[in-house]
């Protein structure tokens, strides 16, 4: 109960449920958001990580086809290119792979050769 200066003249606050309400939802709210908002920003960043790892896929696919100049060059190149870094051709269809490969698409393994 709350008073003010004065004979008789007092003024009692009553306890306002209906904007005690109206602040629990404005909280809610922004929980709410900031919820979704840190799901959002998840789910860029893994976006962002799995472009990046695309991109350094490219980047290894690239380089195995372009010289330094960025020229297009030829298979017979691009093998010996490949062969010359620790790669391997397969004995059964031929084809050459990284050294990283393990196997062919043929079944052939590395080891086989």
């Amino acid at each position: 109960m709350y008073s003010y200066y004065g004979y008789g003249n007092h003024y009692e606050k009553e306890f306002n449920f209906g904007l005690f309400f109206l602040y629990l939802l404005v909280v809610a709210l922004i929980m709410f958001f900031e919820y979704v908002t840190g799901i959002i920003m998840i789910a860029f960043c893994e976006m962002m990580s799995d472009v990046h790892d695309l991109r350094d896929k490219f980047i290894i696919e690239s380089e195995q086809k372009y010289n330094t100049r960025g020229v297009l060059i030829s298979d017979e190149d691009r093998n010996r290119d490949i062969i010359a870094k620790g790669g391997w051709k397969c004995a059964g269809c031929g084809k050459v792979h990284p050294s990283y490969e393990t196997s062919c698409v043929c079944g052939m393994l590395k080891s086989n050769n």
